[in-house]
């Protein structure tokens, strides 16, 4: 018979954020025909509002710091305690295969090069999705074996500006087979809702880098449409910023215009209800606020940041030179002010099918195959 082959998975984060919740749609929707080959193992770094839905998937998940340090010293020392931490379970596993689930995990690629293990690394940024070292997290990428990227324009990224040497495939990130989200159980945003005619909102972990005081700046070329409401699906990473978000929030008078709905293991209901959705970001690599949105057939109006475009059907109107709020804003009016949003709501859910997850697990089943073979 033949043996099983071991893949650990080591994700920095487990909470409700892209990287992450793409790994997770790769496992649920793992083809059952190659899962009997594999055992799966995962370890993740901080956070853990994902931990169960992996655990329901994997021979064993289990996480080591639950939640995020906000000081410095505290992030500090959190990095230290977990480098033990990641060579035990390196060592209690023995894995086949060590999948890196984000560059920005330099510490498991290293540890695991060190240990011997073939190794490969997921990678969801560029360099501005790094938010400290990242001239080290460029070089940590070299020690992988093969990397995944989610677009073409991080392959380019990763020969030119990193000088990777290695295999490199596309894995874009993976959405849940399409079907229309149910209303949001939550009352009070369902009556915030009705208020309005058009909702605005942005979506995701919120911070500098996703550009929330752009969104506000755009915001203020909506200030006179009494008939508007804006919406965060999702929270802050940083308190200070959401505290200053907030503030500027009151001080433009919007407070009754204004809901933020905090994190939602499933955001799409709260997607669904929007009206268009505006990404604001700095840099993006593959959006999954973005897809899906598309997925709800809601309206997208985003900077042309990153390979944010390879996201959006060919040609997609609503893309912004960074960071031109004032034609930004121009877009949003142009859906507001659409008689019939169908034909853009078939060309999104068209677009956001070829990303479902089935068939993008199955390219990574492939994937692990031939590594195999």
């Amino acid at each position: 018979m033949r043996k099983k082959k071991k893949v650990l998975f080591i994700s920095h984060v487990l909470d409700g954020s892209g990287a992450p919740r793409s790994l997770l749609y790769l496992l649920r929707f793992f083809p059952e025909e190659a899962r009997s080959h594999y055992l799966f193992y995962l370890l993740g770094l901080r956070r853990k509002e994902l931990l169960p839905s992996f655990q329901e998937l994997c021979e064993e998940a289990r996480v080591i710091t639950a939640s995020s340090p906000q000081t410095l010293p505290g992030k500090a020392l959190e990095r230290l305690q977990s480098l033990p931490a990641i060579w035990r379970y390196l060592k209690q596993v023995v894995p086949d295969l060590v999948f890196i689930n984000s560059a920005a995990n330099s510490r498991a690629l290293f540890l695991s090069r060190l240990a011997g293990y073939r190794t490969w690394v997921y990678v969801h940024e560029f360099d501005e999705g790094f938010v400290k070292l990242a001239r080290l997290r460029r070089k940590a990428i070299l020690l992988s074996e093969r990397a995944l990227v989610t677009n073409p324009l991080q392959i380019t990224w990763l020969r030119k500006e990193v000088g990777f040497k290695g295999p490199v495939e596309i894995l874009p990130n993976a959405l849940p087979p399409l079907s229309p989200p149910p209303p949001p159980k939550d009352p009070a945003f369902l009556a915030f809702r009705k208020r309005y005619s058009f909702l605005l909102g942005m979506a995701g972990y919120i911070s500098r880098l996703k550009g929330w005081d752009l969104f506000l700046e755009v915001i203020k070329g909506f200030l006179p449409y009494g008939e508007m409401g804006f919406v965060v699906v999702g929270d802050f990473v940083n308190p200070s910023e959401k505290m200053a978000f907030l503030k500027e929030v009151e001080a433009l008078g919007l407070g009754e215009r204004f809901y933020l709905t905090g994190l939602k293991e499933d955001a799409l209901p709260y997607l669904g209800c929007l009206d268009c959705v505006a990404i604001t970001s700095r840099s993006e690599t593959f959006s999954r606020v973005a897809l899906e949105a598309m997925a709800c057939g809601v309206p997208v109006v985003s900077f042309r940041v990153g390979s944010i475009k390879a996201v959006f059907p060919q040609g997609y109107p609503y893309l912004v030179p960074p960071f031109e709020v004032e034609k930004f804003v121009r877009c949003v009016k142009e859906i507001k002010e659409l008689k019939d949003r169908t034909p853009l709501e078939k060309m999104l859910k068209a677009r956001a099918r070829l990303f479902e997850a089935p068939r993008i697990a199955k390219r990574f089943a492939r994937m692990l195959k031939e590594a195999f073979s």
